[in-house]
């Protein structure tokens, strides 16, 4: 088994994926499709791709939990700064591994990848200068470019059939509040440089940590074996992709509904990055665990008016071809 990023202690943890070193019949590929090459080198003569200004890449150690007033051990943010933060000429990676680097750079959910264990265990810490006026997706290519120069990365991707998920509205109809004005991240986001993060989290009435503004419109904070996940002003396809980033399975809005909403959805945190490993199949059918919590698609019947249909689909899969453990010289 191989483990991406888990913090298991913490009540604001993110754990990116644990898969388990085995494949079904229904996750084998049945057709290769090369999408990329990592990284792609123009001619001489071409426009070259956009690049950090100057990166320094260096060994570094994990990062050291923090504890939090009222209980439970946070972990700071692996990057801050870039484009759309308030210091957007600048990336810092204090306590970083190679395998985060790697869904950073290409987007990754959990389920479109599966890495050595060592990847999870080599820390570094990246610093980067900007371009000015550079987008997100622009730091993710220059994040590309420095893999395949400083590691070595070579990788692509294949089409994969496997299990994916809908997310439909339910016979009972949706159940959305829709965002009635705009949110913004507040002045003191941690996203600036000169910014310092609060050790305290307040609570909400049952218990669950409030994440604060800085902690991004979509979160997912535990309590007593449940998960309650909020997302503010986010639309629903952005909502079904933070649903497979933590329950570790493909999941597409299939709802047509648009505008931006204000969700919150509580469930069984057994289904935190669970799915394709751990809670199986079955319980994706279940209207709650043995415990007697909710199962998250129950949870999303009841209270959202949303449900997940299971249906067979293609999806990209990153293939490792080659990365060095050491990086080249700064």
């Amino acid at each position: 088994m191989s483990s991406v990023c888990h913090n298991p202690d913490s009540d604001l943890r993110e754990k990116c994926t644990v898969w388990q070193e085995r494949e079904s019949e229904m996750t084998r590929p049945f057709m290769l499709m090369i999408v990329i090459v990592a990284v792609h080198r123009p001619a001489s003569g071409q426009e070259q791709p956009i690049k950090f200004e100057v990166a320094s890449v260096r060994p570094s150690t994990p990062p050291v939990p923090e504890a939090i007033s009222g209980g439970g051990r946070r972990y700071a943010a692996s990057c801050q700064g870039g484009p759309g933060t308030r210091d957007p000429t600048r990336l810092s990676c204090p306590h970083i591994n190679i395998a985060r680097l790697i869904f950073q750079a290409f987007d990754l959910k959990p389920y479109q990848c599966k890495f050595p264990s060592w990847m999870s265990s080599a820390w570094f810490a990246l610093t980067a200068n900007i371009p000015v006026g550079a987008t997100k997706e622009q730091l993710r290519l220059m994040e590309q470019d420095l893999l395949a120069e400083r590691f070595k990365l070579s990788a692509h991707f294949e089409k994969k059939k496997m299990l994916v998920y809908e997310l439909t509205i339910a016979k009972s109809g949706p159940k959305l509040k829709q965002t009635g004005k705009h949110h913004e991240v507040p002045e003191d986001s941690p996203s600036s440089s000169n910014a310092a993060q609060p050790a305290k989290l307040e609570r909400d009435a049952d218990g669950f940590p409030l994440p604060p503004p800085w902690f991004g419109p979509m979160s997912a904070t535990f309590k007593g074996g449940r998960m309650r996940i909020r997302a503010i002003d986010r639309t629903l396809p952005e909502f079904a992709s933070f649903l497979s980033s933590r329950f570790a399975i493909p999941v597409q809005d299939a709802t047509r509904l648009r505008g931006n909403y204000d969700i919150m959805l509580t469930c069984s945190a057994a289904f935190f990055g669970s799915v394709a490993t751990q809670v199986g199949e079955s319980a994706m059918s279940a209207a709650s665990t043995p415990g007697g919590i909710p199962t998250c698609p129950e949870a999303l019947r009841q209270q959202l008016g949303l449900q997940l249909t299971r249906e067979k689909g293609l999806v990209d899969f990153f293939v490792l071809d080659h990365i060095e453990k050491v990086p080249t010289e700064n």
